[in-house]
């Protein structure tokens, strides 16, 4: 009787687990806007705070090629011509009266996330997460 009391609570504990962890996951999801839903400048403002998270110490007036440079440098991987292009196009249209790129943000997008959550490879965590 006391074993089937055990095994009852154990059984417990694990559905109490299961269901905090889809808790957690599905707020975690919902914090992230879907990709289609933002446009680019939202994208690198939104890559832009979770860089100051991933490196506290990058000096205030630092430059996206820095910001790179220590992510590469950090281990982060991630297609880095396709960040570079976007950036690119963003700037043109910031800085250089361009018109607004209307796609590309999911590149941007998906670094962001990814600096956010701490993987920045295949599974490994960074020493700052």
């Amino acid at each position: 009787m006391t074993g089937e009391i055990l095994l009852e609570t154990w059984l417990a504990v694990a559905d109490a687990a299961v269901l905090g962890a889809v808790a957690v996951g599905y707020a975690l999801m919902r914090r992230i806007r879907p990709a289609d839903s933002m446009d680019l400048k939202e994208a690198f403002e939104m890559l832009d705070r979770t860089i100051a998270k991933f490196l506290p110490d990058l000096s205030q007036g630092y430059t996206w090629e820095e910001a790179f440079e220590r992510m590469r440098e950090a281990g982060v991987r991630t297609d880095w011509e396709k960040v570079r292009g976007r950036l690119a196009a963003y700037e043109a249209y910031r800085y250089g009266g361009r018109e607004e790129p209307k796609a590309g943000q999911e590149d941007v997008i998906s670094l962001a996330v990814k600096l956010g959550s701490g993987l920045v490879g295949k599974g490994t965590k960074t020493k700052s997460a």
